[in-house]
């Protein structure tokens, strides 16, 4: 078959199982079918299991072997540790022997036998190094990184939530990943943000500098009584319809057109129907951050009816 053959056998399958019309369902039949990626379909949470796990593995072809080994390692310790079983003569007596396809299949095993683990911001906490005191440049790393958590600490929920997003950005170059941090940061707990958002610090120690760290998140906002900060749109925007942030959104678009008087090319209103709610919800932030004036329901509301955008 020619290339527009397989676009056009594709497409006609999608449009007749409407059901791959979901990207997670779609990627999850269309993946190769090892041992692992045969987890069944429908229902019971394996669609779910199926897509987290899939993320690991597209996260794992882009490791060295060397950093394949050092995760089977601490994988390894790791479920020592939780079942209380030191096995002897474990995987560090062969690890150097092990190619890329057998750490693969070490990692698999041990993620899907610790479903834990499927969740990448656990997955990470896991398998990268912690930061050692005692010699060198480590009571250093160690001083800013303290410094850094402490402030973090400080953070409310939700502008924990805005900094762990901008650090995903960062990390990925500004690229939106599909199935990244943004599609599952509202199941996540506190305690769980914290760690990815130490992680990806210590994975990029160049953020252990204030002022890089700041140039990225913004000036953390420290609260004085541990009170979440009141009164904007981000106390309640994950809470609102989809009829809602999507006209929101795309008021927040047309007002940037007006402001910066020059139409945008492939502009939310383009794909805002392939986005998530939380997606949908970063934009509209994204948008209050850079007009403040934005950050206030009545006035979205009010300008949604200037502009005659509805619900």
């Amino acid at each position: 078959m020619k290339r527009n053959d397989c676009l056009q056998y594709i497409s006609t399958n999608v449009l007749n199982y409407k059901e791959l019309l979901n990207q997670k369902k779609f990627y999850g039949v269309v993946e190769p079918n090892d041992e692992y990626t045969m987890i069944k379909f429908g229902g019971d949470g394996h669609d779910e299991i199926a897509y987290q796990y899939l993320q690991i593995k597209d996260a794992l072809k882009e490791e060295s072997i060397g950093h394949l080994k050092d995760y089977c390692l601490r994988l390894e310790d790791y479920v020592n540790q939780k079942t209380g079983r030191h096995v002897m003569g474990g995987l560090h007596d062969y690890i150097n022997s092990m190619n890329r396809d057998a750490c693969e299949e070490y990692i698999s095993r041990a993620v899907l036998n610790n479903k834990e683990l499927l969740k990448m911001a656990k997955f990470t906490s896991v398998v990268s190094p912690k930061v050692i005191i005692g010699g060198d440049d480590h009571d250093e790393v160690a001083f800013k990184f303290l410094q850094l958590k402490k402030k973090l600490q400080s953070q409310s929920d939700d502008d924990l939530r805005k900094t762990a997003l901008k650090l995903e950005k960062y990390i990925n170059h500004g690229k939106q990943v599909f199935g990244g941090l943004h599609d599952y940061i509202r199941n996540m707990s506190r305690q769980e943000i914290l760690d990815y958002c130490s992680q990806v610090t210590l994975n990029n120690q160049e953020l252990l500098e204030e002022s890089k760290f700041e140039s990225v998140v913004g000036e953390i906002k420290l609260l004085e009584d541990d009170t979440p900060v009141i009164g904007g749109l981000h106390d309640y925007i994950y809470r609102l319809d989809r009829n809602t942030l999507r006209r929101y959104a795309l008021t927040c678009e047309q007002y940037k057109i007006e402001q910066t008087k020059r139409k945008i090319r492939g502009g939310i209103h383009d794909y805002i129907n392939r986005l998530t709610n939380d997606q949908i919800a970063e934009y509209i932030l994204e948008a209050t951050e850079a007009y403040p004036a934005l950050d206030n329901q009545a006035r979205l509301d009010e300008l949604s009816a200037t502009y005659g955008i509805q619900n």
